[in-house]
């Protein structure tokens, strides 16, 4: 992750290494959907955002 000032925020939150995950998929009206956020290591998540259209980088 190359956003410093994110990366301490998150790291407040909680230490050590952090990933920002994509993931796409589909709505109950099925539209499709990618759902992004960042995850520890632990499993903890933040900032979720959900966007209209898959992501390239989705899985």
């Amino acid at each position: 992750m190359n956003n410093g000032p994110l990366l301490d925020q998150l790291r407040k939150i909680e230490p050590g290494e952090w990933k920002k995950i994509y993931k796409n998929g589909y709505d109950k009206s099925g539209k499709k959907i990618s759902v992004h956020y960042f995850e520890s290591k632990s499993g903890k998540v933040f900032n979720v955002k959900t966007k209209p259209q898959w992501s390239y980088r989705g899985k």
